[in-house]
């Protein structure tokens, strides 16, 4: 079963009590039983509506069926809540159990949803008692006996009605159920409530069945006579009496188990993306959207108790179930800090601890031109005299490489201050601003170092940046030495994508806008209008400076040219508040930072693949404009699969291959053509056009004398679009979608085939699905059709001129080759090539003796295999090498001519790079 972990598992425990405790006391009312012992929840409203459904019946039941569900969408009832005392609860079971006219069955569903609430309340009573000893046993003693008392009455209730319980029977002998109806109707006053339960359809006990919620057992429960007719009617849910405040404890406990839930599932994907099974981006796009989730769920969780409510918030919420420790400034404060047990796996104390210490001593050092170094959490345990802990060396090596994320991480805070600096002073006039039209490119912000760059920068920790932290780790043993492979993908699909676009820039004066070299002819030439081409060059430009020219990597180049290695850098100053450390400082290896510029992106995976993922986003949209200006890929992808057929050409051309297979739809209706009629008909479906414009024997044709061209091409109406998936692709990029709207409308796009039952999926079903579904828009993304679409212009530039001079035909006139109408002649070159060598009424295989010889098509073949050789030839187009695009020498720094108007912010800049952080 997959765990709902985003949903979360204390919600499910909630509506499984709540589930219970409304059937105990409806069911108990019908017994007789009057209670007063149940109060109404004060709530702004009241009258909250709450989902319930109830079976479809016949005709309506047989469609639902169809539909791939056999019950229909949640009807949602206005409801009112009472809570019913938790003493209150034995005794309607004892009145439910002794019960005899009718006897009342306990339904399979509430069996299993009152074990379940069960079992969640044990596991962390269990938590709990494993965490108690002799120094904190007063800390947890109460809530240890709250926690006991109400799993013993929740067992006592549960042993209690056991004799009434509903026997599970094989659904091969079932016996026919009752008749149910729709919404407005209600079973027969002869139905029991019990046999009421059947309508939830449960076929066995497994988690996955206990789909079912308070409303739905309000409904089920209720006498027939009482059942609302319509919405103005309100149903009645019970839950128990538990404060807010009393189950806090709890309810943390199950955050954190979640995230433990989320942590394997994340794991899960990494290793499939490790083994080959889904490519990066889907590994980099799913993991991104699950953190963002994570991070909306800590914020509701901060929302729930004012002591929750911190900026430092994973202080405020791990300390309600495990005393967490504050970066001490004494010995026996570390001492303290450093003791663990092996329940802190729980809260993942122990990155919590790493990242204490290096964000802890962050704010107490100078820099000024030096790199920071850090202290590995060796140093604390000599210090404290704390025994290692089992898996030292495990816990050694976390915190190096920790480290030295974290003391990067301070490279990309630097940045985005300068770049928000920068445009403010475009803003102010004080640099040349952009035209309206050019948006500054900056790196694509994972959830990851977002999360802890803020960490960095603020110095507060949240349960969220732990959580990466954690996820960090594991990426780096999943990957192992192929943990900068990601980062090798970025900048091949970057060189790829800059190589297509053949924009060649002009050396760049700093501060001042960039300027491609070439001129407008050649450039409305190239694109078909200055838009695409303003729109090509800004994702070329964004394509160097972002990925070729990394901005980070950049700045981590430029101080380490001043870096002085032989500069003091004093851990702990005699007047510093760390000053009792100093006794031990002599001699001490450091951390120093990764001497690797590009350390941050080489270990983030994340951003990677989200990086590219926004490479291959634009390249698409600017592939789809290129591609319908030039009217080239579609009637090249029918001509090679027409020469295909014939057997005329045996080379493939894998490019054009990947791009038929993935657009088999939109290029030939979804199957390729074999057979000449199909060959033919398909062409003219893509043109939009009636196979009778083409009959020989249509009114008007004149022997010797092609078809009306010119209308032709006035009818041709076909276009080339992006996935229906790249637009919530863009929106998510752009930060206009939501974690949660994107996942929704993934699942829209993909068609998935809802749940048994009808019921909504849980985040991370949802999860499953979109990392099911990328890998296939993915994969439409990567297809080149920019490249793709010049060189198919070209070939047919290439075959029109073997036509002229082999044959003497002349498809284009004088002066069409140029602008937006040229291309569609593409289009008329295979026609004609189509008409000669496929006559109508012949439906047969085509073959070669068809169309040899001096044969349009035979010429076409020729050319192809010519063209595809040379392609095949083409040297590969090798990564990127970003430390070599952004290093700078020391000189460089002493002679850079820069605008007046910009001196001013540059040293500012400067000064804020130097500064203590």
């Amino acid at each position: 079963m997959l765990p709902e972990f985003l949903s979360d598992s204390y919600s499910r425990y909630k509506e499984d009590t709540n589930v219970f405790a409304t059937w105990l006391t409806n069911t108990a009312k019908a017994c007789g039983h009057t209670s007063s012992n149940t109060t109404q929840v004060a709530s702004s409203d009241p009258m909250s509506e709450a989902p319930a459904s109830i079976r479809l019946k016949g005709n309506a039941r047989k469609e639902a069926k169809a539909n791939g569900s056999s019950r229909p969408p949640p009807v949602f009832l206005p409801a009112t809540k009472h809570t019913l005392a938790t003493g209150d609860i034995i005794i309607q079971a004892g009145i439910i159990a002794i019960h005899k006219k009718p006897a009342i069955k306990v339904p399979l569903v509430i069996q299993g949803v009152l074990r379940r609430a069960i079992r969640a309340r044990k596991r962390c009573t269990l938590w709990f008692q494993n965490m108690t000893s002799e120094s904190n046993k007063e800390e947890y003693e109460a809530s240890n006996s709250s926690h006991q008392h109400f799993i013993r009455v929740l067992e006592r209730a549960l042993e209690i009605l056991e004799p009434c319980f509903e026997k599970y029977k094989p659904a091969a002998s079932k016996a026919k159920k009752p008749g149910s109806a729709d919404n407005h109707q209600v079973p027969g006053p002869s139905s029991s409530i019990s046999n009421r339960f059947e309508l939830l359809e449960v076929e066995d006990t497994g988690d996955e069945n206990l789909d079912i919620n308070a409303s739905e057992a309000a409904v089920s429960t209720m006498p027939t006579t009482k059942l609302p007719q319509n919405k103005s009617k309100a149903v009645t849910i019970y839950e128990l009496e538990r404060s807010m405040e009393e189950d806090l404890q709890f309810r943390v406990y199950c955050f954190f188990e979640d995230l433990h839930r989320v942590r394997e599932f994340l794991i899960q994907t990494w290793q499939r993306y490790a083994d080959g099974k889904i490519d990066l981006v889907t590994a980099s796009l799913v993991t991104n959207v699950t953190l963002a989730l994570v991070r909306e769920s800590e914020e509701r969780m901060k929302h729930l108790s004012p002591k929750l409510d911190e900026e430092n918030s994973y202080r405020s919420i791990a300390s309600v179930i495990r005393p967490v420790p504050v970066w001490a400034k004494t010995g026996e404060g570390i001492r303290a800090m450093l003791q663990s047990t092996p329940l802190d796996i729980l809260v993942f104390r122990s990155t919590f601890v790493s990242m204490l210490k290096t964000i802890g001593l962050m704010g107490h050092f100078n820099r000024e031109n030096s790199l920071a170094s850090m202290i590995p959490i060796s140093y604390l345990y000599l210090m404290a005299s704390v025994l290692p802990p089992k898996g030292y060396k495990n816990v050694l090596a976390d915190d190096h490489f920790l480290t030295l994320f974290l003391l990067d991480s301070m490279d990309a805070v630097s940045v985005r201050i300068m770049e928000k600096r920068t445009l403010e002073a475009r803003r102010a006039g004080q640099i040349a601003p952009f035209p309206d039209s050019h948006v500054r490119p900056t790196t694509f912000q994972d959830e990851i170092t977002k999360g802890l760059t803020s960490a960095m920068f603020t110095g507060n920790i949240t349960v969220t940046s732990v959580f990466q932290c954690q996820l960090l780790l594991d990426m780096q043993n999943i990957l192992g030495d192929r943990i900068e492979q990601p980062y090798k993908q970025l900048r091949h699909q970057g060189a790829i994508s800059f190589a297509a676009l053949g924009y060649k820039w002009k050396p760049r004066i700093p501060m001042e806008r960039p300027m491609p070299e070439g001129n407008p002819e050649q450039w409305i030439s190239d694109w078909g209008s200055i838009e695409a081409w303003d729109k090509a060059g800004q994702v070329s430009f964004a394509v160097q400076t972002v990925v070729k020219e990394n901005p980070i990597v950049r700045y981590k180049q430029a101080k380490m040219v001043f870096y002085e290695p032989n500069a003091p850098d004093e851990l702990f100053p005699a007047n510093g508040p760390f000053s009792f450390l100093r006794g031990m400082a002599t001699g001490l290896e450091r951390i120093q930072p990764s001497s690797d510029p590009a350390f941050l992106h080489n270990h983030n995976p994340v951003y990677c693949g989200l990086e590219k993922l926004n490479v291959l986003v634009a390249m698409e949209n600017v592939g789809v404009d290129l591609s319908n200006y030039l009217c080239s890929l579609a009637p090249m992808a029918h001509l090679y699969n027409a020469l295909r057929h014939t057997g005329l050409l045996t080379l493939s051309w894998p490019a054009l291959d990947e791009a038929i297979e993935l657009n088999m739809g939109l290029l030939f209706n979804g199957t390729l053509p074999t057979t000449t009629h199909q060959i033919v008909s398909r062409f003219l479906l893509l043109m939009k056009w009636p196979a009778t414009a083409f009959a020989r024997d249509r009114r008007g044709h004149r022997e010797g004398h092609n078809p009306d061209w010119q209308a032709v091409i006035k009818k041709l109406d076909f276009a080339h679009a992006p996935a229906g998936s790249s637009k919530h692709l863009r929106a998510y990029l752009n930060r206009t979608e939501s974690a949660e709207k994107f996942l929704h409308n993934m699942m829209k796009e993909s068609r998935h085939t809802p749940p048994k039952r009808g019921r909504a999926p849980s985040q991370l079903e949802m999860l499953t699905q979109l990392r099911d579904f990328l890998p296939q828009c993915i994969a439409r993304l990567e297809v080149d059709r920019v490249t793709l679409s010049r060189q198919c212009v070209r070939l047919f530039r290439l075959i029109r001129g073997a036509f002229n001079t082999r044959l003497g035909m002349g498809h284009v006139r004088e002066g069409l080759e140029i602008g937006d109408v040229f291309g569609k002649w593409n289009y008329i070159t295979v026609m004609h090539a189509f008409e000669e060598a496929f006559p109508p009424r012949h439906s047969e295989r085509p073959t070669q003796l068809q169309v040899d010889g001096e044969s349009q098509l035979a010429i076409t073949a020729e050319i192809l295999k010519s063209f595809i050789s040379d392609v095949k030839s083409e040297p590969p187009i090798q990564p990127f090498d970003v430390v070599a695009a952004t290093h700078i020498e020391r000189s460089h720094f002493e002679n850079l001519q820069i605008p007046r108007s910009a001196q001013r912010m540059v040293e500012e800049l400067r000064a804020m790079s130097s500064m203590s952080i």
